[in-house]
């Protein structure tokens, strides 16, 4: 592609690296900025998953996410700056420059910043398009029908035939920004006020320790709070969040806490508020003895997120010390595949562990200045090349949204760091780089064919430059919001006529004719405010209220010995230290508590740390550093690489699909993963049939008739971690996922999909093994790890531990991970046990999955004659042998009994000793037992289906239904009498109503709010006998149509049969399902399970009745 730019272009981006770089003296306060010395911030997050959508509080004081983050910035600007100024002077890396392409010189418009000219589903945008590291000035991109981008250059007209276009000359259209780092639980707050006291730890705010003011932040956030903060998020032009929780619509919520990606797979981040499980307060200045540390297994996730070194004293080092696994007793949880939330009490040393290991850094630049008076050090970890991204934290103490955070990370740069961060570094942190840093740049995070159509559009004509539109952007400016190609917010024009629906509402920004989409929520746009009528404003056109501020300062003298208020004319960066003394006179660099008492100069070169080119190696200027544009380190920048993460520099893609062929799914089979055939970390598509399950983790083996006929059973099977599936032992599945070796087992992780080829296939058949040939170091260990598999007459020779695994001969371990069971007493011979084969905690186990799995041998102390009889292992008692009677029971028919002396069956009368009741019995010369006479009963068999033998009358009765207030005329305090608030319940119990006026039959029915998810209400246990149960029930949809179903389950997570949905009507209408129940249960639950196309309607469910066939 040709590539030229015009005077005017050329003049602009000169002003705009000129920018990048200069010492500006000026105290600069960015728009809205609060110059008070009020430090407004608060924080007292206290539950690690933040509070469920149910919105009831479970802030005990000792929760687990009670983090105000405080991150600060740290850009991901790859740094190899080789020029020879000053080591004084900010470091402008010259490779980390956006390309800039001069497309088309597209006509101005007249009074707004967008038109549209109606189309067909697929949509081309056109206007100063930043892709990632290119900017095509009167560019364009094409999103198709489907959501997903086609097309990003200079012309997408040849594939745009008959599309929507979107004209927007001069405005930028960029990806949707990304908040790495909240706390969407805690929303409900308003921002804090502790005046001028400032914090050395994150603990000395949550729990007042050494002496300082204990600041209050209660979580318990409703829905409707969450979805308000979620679409204030939305209006600034953020559409994904790492946010510790979420509430259904608007944002892709990509955390495991709550994720809810609109159908978009590959985004699997563990957000972990306190990975030393620290939450009590505790604060060590060395040593990695906390209550505990994350182990390993949490990076198997795409990301990990978790908050470390949330302050700037010892306390806050040593986290770092310990979760790098640089310090005894610590585990290295630092690897390309982590993100550092703050990260604010390091020093270069940690800072080159980072960027060696390509973790990268969530910055939360204005919770960390309000709190702490100080952030992380973004200067130093820019030049030592860490990849930064940027986090709002929560407004208690941070930005009410991305855009608020940019204007504080703005304003720090220009006024404190001396312009270190150009203006393309700063937009980055709120795209590229938080996408790269959260692993979800294969998915969204630039705009390149392949990408979700995540894409927002900001009026510049006030900018200089297309990335100074957004920094400096504002809720008025922003111009169009799409969602996967769908509109959610913009000028009341453009969303106007992409809304074809009519479904959007408006609303006037700051005296700017907007339109807002708010129907996901279930409510109009009316009812949305009236119902966050009390919370912080959706937008504010001047400052933000209480705003917390940006402006570094600690002037206390009991939290500061060197105290600073902002720049002077003889401290140019505000750090406390005047220019003359100051070893970096332009950047600020505070003497911190971490620092020992000086400036920090790691090397000793007088330079500090904050400014110094080579932080770790003295009078050097030229040191090299890893790339943080460029993640797996092919060459490719992060933004344009079809694999960011796995390295691939040649970009193969053979199927044109857009994902590079390092990275793309591709279809194995079990044998060759477990062979070692496919390489850990490849994507891959794989199916086998189910053979145990829980709690969403499931093994699955290769299905009989697709078996080797060489290999057979053995490399066989394999381990699913975190489907979010249901399944079913016996279902057929097809899952993909990625290869993951964990503790030398392999396995599926990262779980994109799973689909039921067939449900029930059948349980392939067990292996009987030899102990000693698949314990620890035998040499079928590995090649049945996964399989099912039998040891059969084995004794216990090591008794159960705490864990309840307990040994067997040869030094086999059998493990209660999937059946519950008794721990036996050493010497207990089992006739056999089965299970799965797995290696778990260096140790080859049996997992039993049933009681039928866990078979005692009950005849170590049997007495029975041999010579007719023989012991049953199961019970311990004796049977007849073959040929052999014991009673009348082997000796069925008219005249036949069995003699006691020979045990053997002869002629006789069989009614000769049997007494019966005449009321309602008779003898039976067949059975030699009493039998019920015409019109009466003895048990349930003597009666039809429907009926049950009454055991006081002995007449047959109809059958009552085996479900407790399936009518709903019975209820609690949020859920009907008998039904269960808990799992498998996982419906928001606020979306349980009892309905009074609307109903089938009696007083009240049943009302679900749906969601786009399965969502279900399950009964309290019962007790369930072998036999097929036929359900009846009356449902409806209300509002608009949804869909209904009822489904069984035992054991709290495994399922009975199929999830098959009926689509309703608006009028009640008559349904029937049948239950399998293969054998008798203790603990069956019915649930009945609700969703819909569109979140927010009503399933009316009523007159529940189920009867055993």
């Amino acid at each position: 592609m040709k590539k030229f730019m015009s005077a005017a272009l050329v003049l602009m981006l000169l002003l705009f690296v000129a920018c990048s770089g200069g010492g500006n003296k000026k105290e600069e306060v960015p728009d809205g900025e609060n110059t008070d010395q009020d430090e407004i911030s608060d924080g007292d997050g206290i539950s690690d998953a933040d509070v469920p959508d149910n919105g009831d509080s479970t802030d005990s004081g000792t929760d687990t996410d009670t983090d105000t983050d405080t991150d600060t910035d740290t850009d991901t600007d790859t740094d190899t700056d080789t020029d020879t100024e000053p080591d004084t002077e900010p470091v402008i890396d010259d490779e980390d420059k956006p390309e800039t392409v001069q497309c088309a010189d597209l006509p101005a418009l007249t009074g707004k910043t967008c038109e549209v000219t109606a189309g067909n589903g697929s949509k081309l945008i056109k206007g100063n398009v930043l892709s990632g590291n290119k900017a095509y000035i009167g560019g364009s991109v094409l999103i198709g029908a489907d959501g997903f981008i086609v097309c990003t250059g200079c012309d997408c007209s040849e594939k745009a035939a008959g599309a929507t276009i979107i004209n927007c000359p001069g405005a930028t259209v960029t990806p949707a920004l990304i908040n790495g780092h909240d706390h969407l639980g805690y929303v409900n707050n308003m921002p804090g006020d502790w005046k001028d006291e400032r914090f050395d730890h994150r603990h000395e705010w949550r729990r007042g320790k050494n002496g300082h003011t204990k600041l209050d932040v209660p979580g318990g956030a409703s829905v409707e709070q969450k979805q308000w903060a979620e679409l204030r998020q939305l209006m600034s032009g953020t559409l994904a969040i790492a946010g510790s929780g979420g509430a259904k619509g608007f944002l892709r919520n990509i955390d495991q806490n709550f994720v809810d990606t609109f159908g978009l797979e590959g985004m699997d981040v563990k957000y972990q508020t306190f990975p030393l499980n620290d939450s009590d307060g505790t604060m060590k200045d060395s040593g990695c003895d906390y209550k505990s540390i994350d182990s390993a297994s949490v990076l198997q996730a795409d990301c990990y997120l978790p908050h470390v070194s949330e302050g700037i004293n010892k306390a806050a080092r040593n986290e770092m010390l310990c979760l790098t696994g640089r310090q005894e007793g610590g585990i290295d949880l630092a690897k390309e595949n982590s993100a550092f939330v703050h990260s604010v009490g390091i020093i270069a040393e940690d800072g080159e562990e980072l960027a060696k290991s390509k973790t990268a850094v969530i910055w939360s630049v204005r919770t960390n200045i309000s709190l702490y008076g100080n952030t992380a050090p973004v200067t130093m970890l820019k030049n030592q090349g860490v990849l930064i991204g940027l986090g709002t934290d929560w407004i208690a103490s941070g930005s009410m949204n991305i855009l608020r955070e940019l204007a504080c990370v703005d304003y720090l740069n220009k006024n404190h760091f001396a312009k270190s961060f150009s203006d393309y570094e700063i937009w980055k942190m709120a795209t590229v780089n938080n996408a790269a840093a959260l692993r979800i740049l294969d998915v969204t995070g630039a705009i390149r064919p392949g990408l979700v159509g995540d894409i927002v559009v900001f009026d510049a004509k006030d900018a200089e430059n297309p990335y100074r539109a957004v920094i400096a952007g504002h809720e008025k400016k922003v111009a169009l919001v799409l969602r996967g190609g769908q509109v959610f917010y913009g000028d009341e024009s453009v969303v106007t006529a992409l809304d074809t629906a009519n479904e959007c509402e408006k609303l006037s920004v700051c005296d700017v004719a907007k339109k807002v989409c708010v129907k996901e929520t279930g409510m109009t746009l009316a009812d949305f405010q009236s119902k966050n009528s009390d919370q912080y404003k959706l937008f504010y056109c001047g400052t933000p209220d209480d705003e917390p501020t940006c402006v570094p300062q600690r002037t206390r003298s009991q939290d500061e010995s060197h105290p600073y208020s902002g720049p002077t004319a003889t401290d140019t960066d505000g750090d406390g230290i005047d220019d003359e003394d100051d070893n970096c006179p332009d950047i600020f660099n505070p003497i911190r508590p971490v620092d020992n008492g000086k400036q920090a100069d790691s090397d000793g070169d007088g330079v500090g740390d904050a400014c110094d080119k080579c932080p770790l190696a003295k009078d050097v200027d030229d040191c090299s550093t890893v790339n943080p544009d460029d993640k797996d380190g092919d060459g490719i920048p992060n933004a344009f690489d079809n694999c960011p993460f796995d390295k691939n520099p040649a970009q193969e893609d053979s199927d044109g699909n857009n994902i590079g062929d390092a990275c793309d799914l591709t279809a194995a089979t079990i044998y060759e993963i477990k062979k070692g055939e496919i390489q850990t970390g490849r994507r891959v598509t794989v199916e086998g049939i189910v053979t145990a399950f829980k709690s969403n983790n499931f093994f699955m083996q290769v299905d009989p008739s697709d078996q080797d006929s060489t290999l057979k059973e053995q490399f066989s099977g394999i381990y699913v971690y975190k489907s979010t599936s249901e399944v079913n032992v016996g279902d057929k599945v097809r899952v993909s996922g990625k290869v993951t070796l964990y503790y030398d087992q392999l396995q599926i992780a990262n779980v994109e999909k799973v689909e039921i080829v067939k449900a029930n296939k059948g349980v392939p058949d067990f292996v009987t093994v030899d102990p000693a040939k698949v314990k620890n170091g035998g040499e079928l260990k590995d090649a049945y790890n996964g399989v099912l598999v039998r040891v059969e007459n084995v004794d216990v020779t090591e008794a159960a531990d705490s864990y309840h695994v307990f040994g067997v001969a040869n030094g086999l371990k059998v493990d209660d991970d999937f059946y519950s069971f008794v721990d036996p007493a050493v010497g207990t011979h089992f006739a056999e046990i089965r299970g799965v084969l797995a290696y778990t905690f260096n140790y080859s186990k049996i997992l039993p999955r049933f009681a039928e799995d866990y078979v005692i041998d009950n005849c170590g102390n049997s007495s029975c004659d041999e010579s007719w009889s023989q012991c049953e292992p199961a019970t311990g008692e004796c049977v007849p042998k073959e040929g052999f009677c014991a009673s009348k029971a082997e000796c069925l028919g008219e005249g036949r009994v069995c003699n006691t002396a020979t045990h053997q069956c002869g002629e006789g009368n069989p009614c000769a000793e049997v007494e019966c009741d005449a009321e309602y019995s008779e003898c039976s010369g067949y059975y030699g037992t009493c039998v019920a006479i015409s019109g009466k009963c003895m048990s349930n068999s003597d009666c039809t289906a429907e009926e049950e033998c009454n055991s006081a009358t002995h007449e047959c009765e109809e059958i009552p239904s085996i479900i407790k207030n399936g009518s709903f005329e019975e209820w609690g305090e949020k859920v009907p009498t008998y039904w269960s608030e808990v799992s498998p319940t996982n419906i928001t119990l606020s979306n349980v109503t009892k309905e009074t006026s609307d109903v089938h039959g009696g007083s009240f029915a049943l009302k679900m709010k749906t969601t786009t998810d399965n969502k279900r209400l399950a009964t309290e246990t019962m007790s369930l006998s072998e036999g097929t149960y036929t359900c009846e029930y009356y449902a409806k949809y209300e509002g608009g149509v949804a869909k209904v179903a009822l489904r069984g389950v035992h054991g709290g997570s495994q399922y009975i049969g199929n999830l098959d949905y009926t689509t309703l009507t608006d009028s009640w209408q008559k349904l029937t399902q049948t239950i399998p129940v293969s054998s008798s249960l203790a603990d069956f639950q019915l649930t009945i399970s609700v969703k819909s196309d569109v979140s927010g309607q009503y399933v009316l469910v009523d007159d529940l009745v189920c009867i055993k066939d």
